[in-house]
């Protein structure tokens, strides 16, 4: 962050971007996308939460912030009965190097 409030990618983001640990993230949305359409409660109610941070593990919503997604996009394709597709890695949950 500079002094302004205004995040800046450094290095280390580039290299966090280009790493497997977004794919994690990624694959960790897919897979609850697939379980709640095959019904799965535990995976329909994680996906259904609002809350962030505060307790142990991931929340769907903190999943969503890291990729720079909606929350909307796994409710959708879970309501919409689509497949679900492994979200993009280089969308806007990446911080930009200021101007």
């Amino acid at each position: 962050m500079t002094g302004t409030g205004t995040a800046v990618a450094t290095d280390a983001d580039d290299r966090r971007a280009g790493s497997g640990e977004l794919a994690l993230v990624g694959a960790v949305l897919e897979r609850a996308v697939r379980d709640a359409r095959a019904g799965r409660r535990d995976a329909r109610a994680w996906l259904a939460s609002d809350a962030t941070g505060g307790g142990p593990g991931w929340t769907y919503a903190d999943a969503c912030a890291v990729l720079g997604l909606d929350p909307s996009w796994g409710r959708a394709l879970v309501a919409a009965g689509g497949r679900a597709r492994r979200p993009s890695m280089k969308g806007p949950g990446r911080l930009r190097a200021a101007a």
